[in-house]
């Protein structure tokens, strides 16, 4: 793999159902893994809309980078209705 590859699944996490508990995130639990992965890709899709922040990455050439378009088509998993719902 070269350094501006990235491998990235093409599937979002799976469990859905722990979103809305409040357990404690162990880092060995799959549920709290995937949760947190969630978190993370939807906090990133919601940063997008920030015309600040994109600016910033166009200046630093990262809408070039080859992994960079990789991920905003895996994030494309946002427009489906179950996902869509958390964006705000």
């Amino acid at each position: 793999m070269s350094a501006d590859t990235v491998k990235v699944s093409t599937r979002p996490p799976r469990d859905r159902s722990s979103m809305n508990s409040s357990s404690p995130k162990p880092e060995n639990d799959p549920k709290a893994l995937n949760r947190a992965r969630f978190e993370l890709e939807l906090e990133f899709v919601q940063s997008l809309a920030n015309p600040f922040y994109l600016h910033s990455l166009a200046q630093q050439n990262i809408f070039e980078q080859p992994a960079f378009i990789n991920f905003l088509a895996y994030l494309q998993y946002f427009k489906e209705k179950d996902y869509a719902r958390f964006i705000q």
